[in-house]
């Protein structure tokens, strides 16, 4: 990690790495901003997390009483909803099993088995990734459980709904959602995964819970964390699985195939930044993570600095009551082109082809002073077109 970040950053990052690997690395500053560090840990959903690596270093003072107690609070419901989520994702596990449709559960849960302490990661959703042709009775099948569809999305076979409390989403479409060439990769994948029965699986009380073979998990994985760097801005929380996922399945991974995934999705050069960040900045042992590239300490702060600056443009949109957030952001995209050359090398083309999709309507004086700020004159022409 780099010796000139923010101190209180530095602090975040140093109990970030005593929660992810259960031993202290590194120690606190002398005063140790604790309010600075709730809220950092709260934005990026790692409280428990974070709780957990105060309780690995030992620190029984100085922290002050609500923060504590908000940190304590914070890491119980994370218990309590993964309970509830747990339970959810069983029951429904089970119906797809007794009607005969094979699926894999993405990301989630799943992930959640890699930490040393699965019960202290933050949840979320549940989603299914299944075969086109299971796609309508999946459905159909989970709507026996509720009445709360949220959405449905034809043209990429998407369905959302409520069961219990707990958001889940059938996928019949292997996306990403970053690139068309990434996603490209994907979806071929997916369809020699199932075709090959190629899944592995996680036990919970008993029951066999489907998810995909480790390549495509860690792609798929790397892929979601791309697809927020152009939306709605990376979580911690992203990093920290895709970093323990690959620590726990490195003897499993087939590193030649995963390259070459890699390497035809295009995200080379994101893989090399993210691959710094995760040794440097999280403590992924070198040897358990692909494209290494030792002395470029600089690709840390080149991730972490727009995680920071995103972040902060979504809670000013929110403050401002801004509805629609994607033209805040590109108002202050300006700042992150400005100073982060290494991700906007890597994201610019999965930015364009998303601000193609959204923004076609917009005036063009508007998209000549965003593209001239840009500085690509290839992504103009293809707006243009």
């Amino acid at each position: 990690m780099r010796h000139d970040i923010n101190i209180n950053d530095r602090d975040f990052f140093t109990l970030l790495r005593a929660g992810l690997w259960e031993k202290a690395d590194g120690v606190l500053s002398t005063n140790p901003d604790w309010e600075y560090i709730y809220r950092l840990a709260d934005k990026q959903k790692v409280q428990g997390i974070i709780a957990e690596g105060i309780s690995v270093m030992g620190i029984v003072s100085g922290i002050p009483n609500d923060i504590f107690n908000s940190l304590i609070t914070d890491r119980g419901y994370i218990v309590k909803k993964n309970i509830q989520v747990n339970a959810v994702q069983e029951k429904l596990c089970q119906a797809l099993d007794d009607n005969g449709i094979p699926y894999v559960i993405l990301k989630g849960q799943a992930v959640a088995q890699s930490y040393a302490k699965p019960e202290i990661r933050r949840s979320g959703d549940i989603d299914f990734l299944i075969m086109e042709k299971d796609f309508v009775k999946t459905n159909q099948i989970f709507s026996a459980f509720t009445s709360e569809t949220e959405y449905h999305t034809e043209s990429d076979l998407h369905h959302a709904l409520h069961v219990d409390g707990v958001w889940i989403e059938t996928h019949a479409m292997a996306k990403a959602y970053f690139t068309a060439r990434f996603d490209r990769v994907l979806e071929r994948e997916k369809g020699k995964m199932f075709a090959e029965r190629s899944f592995g699986c996680y036990d919970m009380n008993g029951h066999a819970i489907s998810i995909p073979n480790p390549e495509y998990t860690t792609l798929f994985l790397i892929g979601h964390i791309l697809r927020h760097l152009t939306t709605e801005g990376i979580s911690m929380k992203q990093l920290c699985d895709w970093v323990r996922y690959m620590y726990v399945q490195h003897d499993r991974i087939d590193k030649k195939k995963l390259r070459m995934l890699v390497v035809e999705a295009g995200i080379c050069e994101a893989w090399k930044r993210f691959s710094v960040f995760a040794v440097e900045w999280l403590g992924l042992h070198l040897n358990d993570v692909l494209l290494y590239e030792a002395g470029h300490q600089e690709y840390g702060a080149a991730v972490w600095w727009p995680i920071k600056k995103v972040r902060e443009l979504n809670d000013e949109s929110k403050n401002k009551h801004i509805d629609n957030f994607w033209l805040h952001y590109l108002n202050g995209y300006k700042e992150f082109v400005c100073k982060n050359n290494y991700l906007w090398n890597i994201s610019k083309k999965a930015f364009f082809e998303r601000l193609c999709d959204r923004f076609a309507s917009l005036p063009m004086v508007f998209l000549k002073k965003l593209f001239g700020f840009g500085g690509d004159r290839f992504h103009m022409n293809r707006f243009k077109s």
